[in-house]
């Protein structure tokens, strides 16, 4: 009776040890699997590039696309890229870069790294990151890690050969460390907001070969510009420049980049005009993207505008709006040789960005920012200005 009594007990026991791995298991497969899950999304697309995807192959990039976690992306040249990952961390590629980025974790320990191989981006990490969660960018020759903060970070080859990477950080504080090629680590330095580095790789070892200074925003490119300027418009504080000095800091290097001079100090137009027609030649080709954008009332347009052409809800506007509805106006062969930025907003905050040549009619975005509402707009009508759509509920 009692060698009976004993093994019952015993079966009752491993039962319940049993029953108990069973339960662990299932709420750390359940717990994996929300933890996870971390969001990266291309909401905003200029030109071409291509994802490559581990066992997939390459595939190409596009508005409103889910990214996974290890993915590489490549961009062709005049092409630009803005990113979404989470609710609250943006990332502006620029032009021929190629990078991947790791997502991991959750909002309490999430991993974020970014290798850049060749390029450059433009981070911004909106809310301050807890103690177990790290936001990383990855050169050849170094780390850049941060806890909440705008920067740039730049990977390129010198005309000597030389592995140079520069940042520029423009709010925050950004750990900048070389890494030598034998992956060895050297003293960190920390970049603070308004100033920029760079490291050198040589064949001697690594070497910081510009340590922090006042950021020159004049070697900026557009892309990058156009990007601080939509932060600086939503709110974000940009240390070194006031947004007056970037919209003509804008107005020069897209002036030279479409006419390869720079424009002409002297304005034989009447005081209030101003041709831009005479400027720079309009672009060809229409690019209709659009998609969520965050606070980084996400947000900034990449397209370039005619020097001296702003949009409508500019703050630096002359005063007087068109108004906001011009049935009798006919479009001209002026207007269809013109591209207008449509801003989609939602509670404030821009939603998406879309760049439509004068005289067609602008898309509905693919995305809505909630279950509930409209686009406050006909989307028959013909664009023939900048203008905001606004999300509203009823």
């Amino acid at each position: 009776m009692l060698k009976n009594k004993s093994a019952k007990i015993v079966i009752v026991i491993i039962g319940l040890a049993v029953l108990a791995a069973g339960i662990l298991l299932t709420i750390h497969f359940l717990t994996k699997k929300t933890d996870s899950y971390r969001s990266i999304l291309i909401y905003q697309l200029e030109g071409k590039a291509e994802i490559e995807r581990e066992g997939k192959g390459t595939i190409a990039a596009a508005s409103n696309l889910y990214l996974e976690s290890g993915d590489k992306v490549k961009l062709d040249p005049n092409s630009s890229m803005r990113l979404k990952l989470d609710d609250d961390k943006y990332i502006m590629v620029e032009e021929n870069s190629i990078l991947s980025i790791r997502a991991e974790g959750s909002d309490k320990d999430s991993k974020t790294s970014i290798t850049l191989e060749q390029g450059a981006v433009t981070n911004e990490i909106q809310n301050k990151l807890n103690g177990d969660s790290a936001y990383e960018v990855n050169s050849p020759n170094s780390i850049m890690a941060v806890r909440g903060t705008i920067f740039r970070a730049e990977g390129y080859i010198d005309d000597t050969g030389k592995q140079r990477t520069k940042i520029s950080t423009f709010n925050g504080t950004v750990a900048f460390q070389p890494v030598a090629p034998d992956g060895t680590k050297k003293e960190e330095i920390l970049v603070e907001e308004g100033k920029e580095s760079v490291i050198q790789s040589t064949q001697d070892g690594i070497q910081y070969l510009k340590n922090p200074s006042a950021i020159d925003f004049s070697e900026l490119p557009s892309q990058t510009l156009h990007f601080l300027q939509d932060r600086m418009k939503d709110g974000s504080p940009i240390t070194g420049i006031t947004l007056d000095d970037l919209q003509k800091l804008i107005q020069e290097t897209d002036h030279k980049d479409t006419t390869g001079t720079e424009p002409k100090t002297e304005n034989t137009e009447p005081a209030g005009q101003n041709d831009t027609s005479k400027t720079a030649p309009p672009e060809q080709g229409s690019l209709d993207s659009s998609s969520p954008d965050q606070k980084p009332a996400d947000q900034p347009s990449t397209d370039q505008q005619p020097a001296g052409q702003s949009s409508a809800d500019d703050s630096g506007s002359s005063g007087q709006k068109t108004p906001a509805q011009t049935p009798s106006v006919k479009t001209t062969d002026s207007d269809k040789t013109k591209k207008y930025t449509v801003t989609f907003t939602y509670k404030g905050k821009t939603f998406g960005v879309q760049t439509v040549q004068g005289g067609r009619t602008a898309s509905k975005p693919k995305l809505n920012p909630s279950p509930e509402g409209k686009w406050d707009f006909d989307f028959s009508k013909k664009i023939k200005k900048n203008i905001t759509i606004k999300w509203i509920t009823e």
